[in-house]
């Protein structure tokens, strides 16, 4: 698999259809899919140039209507690639950044030094 393959995948999976949790429901509207109930997230957004000003009002205003707390997770490859200076401009807030890191479990984990303080741990669940 090449990384774009990867991200791809991880778009379709966990994105675009994700794993239902208890409390939450999916909804989907334009190019957004969110995760509405015991938390709000902007789970996947596929936006243009010229659609995403009115998108991110769009949400900007659906859960200051409800009352309600949204985080935008925002990927170095989604669409349009000045995403977060544009959310930042609609005054939301960015968190520190993180990492999606995959790994292909058929190959096997090369040893080597390991940071003191990097843990590496099998997730199954």
């Amino acid at each position: 698999m090449t990384p774009s393959d990867v991200l791809a995948r991880y778009d379709s999976e966990m994105r675009q259809d994700p794993p239902l949790e208890p409390g939450i429901r999916i909804e989907r509207v334009g190019g957004i899919v969110r995760a509405v109930g015991r938390f709000n997230c902007i789970l996947y957004s596929h936006l243009s140039p010229e659609s995403a000003e009115a998108a991110i009002n769009e949400q900007k205003t659906h859960f200051r209507e409800a009352g309600a707390d949204v985080e935008w997770k925002v990927y170095a490859h989604d669409p349009p690639p000045d995403l977060g200076a544009r959310l930042g401009a609609a005054e939301f807030t960015a968190d520190d950044s993180e990492t999606l890191m995959a790994f292909d479990l058929a190959n096997a984990l090369k040893v080597g030094a390991i940071l003191s303080d990097v843990t590496i741990k099998r997730i199954d669940d």
